[in-house]
């Protein structure tokens, strides 16, 4: 069984290590086929979702569309598989269709009540428009089965931070941290938590460790620059501000949280030409701060 890791990342700047790995495979013992030319039509339409890992743009799309018709056929004849419904539920998650996705998790614990990673699953596309309670109780029923999953430790992690319950979200992150120690996205992550309730020295501690795990982790590098600035330590700000751009040129809310430090430091014209690049970057990219923006008193 492979695995795939979906780097969806909410717009917070949290990043969301989401394991959607329950593809299915000739011999899946969930899903065992007597009629073997449909465990072949579910592994053709496996091998178009592989393809799509490999690609970007209209090609992948058009795979993942291929894969839905392979497994929409393969249900048409058979409405009791679990491992199609399973499949076309990530496809559909990967396309956007989360309502359908949401349906087809929602069947698929039907099938399999006891499928920890199906709970899990639906959790993150619940996420994904905003279903918090929902995920959560997702989450958490995931966790009764399988309480040594970091990833949904994780998710529930996010969730509680989601909807402002940080010190619930740190316990969740620690449990985390305890079962795979070694994965940096959980300590970028439990950063921010620590620095929503107001523990700057530990958010910095974990965007070091989370650093250290992987040097080219530019989210930890632009949320540490953040903490510097917030304790007025702005020439490392901008050295991890920096670091951040030369990860991901393209960026633009790097740009911006250089701008700022920039701008903190009296250096506008700076400021002016990070703001420039940032919308040169994504056109969009300054429209929260103006709509946002207070005037200002004297």
């Amino acid at each position: 069984m492979m695995s795939l890791f979906n780097n969806h990342r909410p717009a917070s700047g949290l990043e969301s290590p989401l394991y959607l790995s329950i593809w299915v495979t000739p011999d899946d013992p969930i899903d065992r086929r007597r009629n073997g030319s449909w465990a072949c039509r579910l592994l053709r339409a496996q091998r178009r979702r592989e393809a799509l890992q490999q690609r970007n743009g209209t090609d992948g799309r058009k795979q993942v569309e291929e894969a839905i018709a392979e497994f929409d056929l393969a249900l048409s004849r058979d409405g009791s598989m679990a491992a199609a419904f399973r499949n076309r539920a990530l496809a559909e998650q990967r396309t956007g269709s989360l309502s359908s996705a949401i349906k087809d998790y929602t069947r698929l614990i039907e099938l399999n009540p006891e499928l920890a990673l199906a709970y899990q699953n639906r959790a993150s596309a619940y996420l994904e428009p905003g279903g918090r309670q929902s995920a959560l109780a997702d989450l958490e029923r995931s966790l009764e089965l399988d309480g040594q999953s970091a990833a949904a430790q994780t998710q529930l992690g996010l969730g509680f931070l989601d909807l402002g319950r940080g010190e619930e979200a740190i316990i969740a992150l620690d449990r985390a941290i305890d079962l795979v120690p070694e994965f940096f996205p959980t300590y970028g992550n439990r950063g921010i938590a620590y620095s929503k309730t107001g523990e700057i020295q530990l958010a910095m501690a974990d965007y070091g460790k989370a650093i250290e795990l992987n040097p080219t982790y530019s989210l930890a590098y632009r949320n540490r620059g953040s903490a510097y600035l917030l304790r007025g330590k702005l020439e490392l700000a901008i050295a991890d501000l920096d670091r951040t751009i030369e990860l991901e040129p393209g960026n633009s809310t790097a740009y911006i949280s250089r701008g700022v430090v920039r701008a903190a430091s009296g250096n506008l014209t700076l400021a002016v030409d990070d703001y420039t690049l940032a919308i040169m970057a994504d056109p969009t990219s300054l429209n929260p701060y103006l709509t946002e923006a207070q005037p200002m008193t004297g």
